[in-house]
């Protein structure tokens, strides 16, 4: 199997509806190669298991054709329904809800947000839903150079990282399905929560817009000075 894409692109493979014959034990690996020959992706599933992982690519790094074999138990046939997608791609701004919709079955979504020295955000993923319900997604986040920085996964409807005091830069939101499944969300780049307190004794109210979100505050005090800190309401 071949299919197209550009340097840049972010693509996912999934396998799904597998049937060997004969039925009985056996394994099964798909291979992903890039146009010059070097490996990319690759799974290996068991029918048993009754889905297989989707192969996630990221930011491919040439353009041409790609290669997939499906290598298949020596003794056995095998019948199945293979799908390719791009993945979704948006620019995310503070405070504005992104509305993703991947409606091809293991289709992620590879969005970026620019971040100035120092600034803090909350990134979270909410209202989650898949078909079929209750299956895991996985959101990493790199930064401009490809290291990555967060991930976790969530099966749930809301998971939030706190991203602090980053570096001036560009960074890369991956969210991507474990299965192969179809899938809506809601991605938000929430603003830092918090601020700078004075020690005068007057209170400061203070309110989170995020699941999970961490608020940050500062004061001023100096050497040899007792301070007390009470939250309330």
């Amino acid at each position: 199997f071949e299919f197209a894409a550009t340097a840049g692109q972010s693509m996912s493979v999934a396998i799904q509806n597998v049937a060997l014959t004969p039925n009985v034990a056996g394994s099964y690996y798909l291979y992903v190669y890039a146009p010059n020959g070097a490996q990319v992706g690759f799974v290996n599933c068991y029918p048993g298991w009754g889905v297989c992982d989707v192969v996630h690519m990221r930011n491919l790094a040439q353009s041409g054709t790609y290669r997939m074999e499906l290598h298949t138990p020596a003794t056995q046939t095998m019948g199945g329904t293979l799908t390719v997608s791009q993945n979704v791609t948006g620019t995310l701004s503070p405070s504005v809800p992104m509305s993703l919709n991947l409606s091809t079955v293991g289709q992620g979504a590879h969005l970026t947000f620019t971040a100035t020295a120092g600034q803090t955000f909350a990134l979270a993923l909410s209202s989650l839903s898949t078909t079929p319900a209750n299956s895991p997604m996985n959101m990493n986040v790199y930064n401009a150079g490809g290291q990555l920085l967060y991930n976790s996964s969530t099966t749930s409807s809301n998971l939030t990282f706190n991203l602090p005091n980053l570096a001036a830069g560009s960074y890369y939101v991956w969210i991507a399905p474990r299965y192969p499944v179809t899938s809506s969300m809601q991605v938000t780049l929430h603003p830092r929560a918090g601020g700078t307190l004075t020690a005068s004794g007057t209170p400061t109210n203070f309110s989170t817009t995020a699941f999970g979100q961490i608020g940050y505050f500062e004061f001023a005090a100096t050497a040899g000075q007792s301070m007390s800190v009470a939250i309330q309401n």
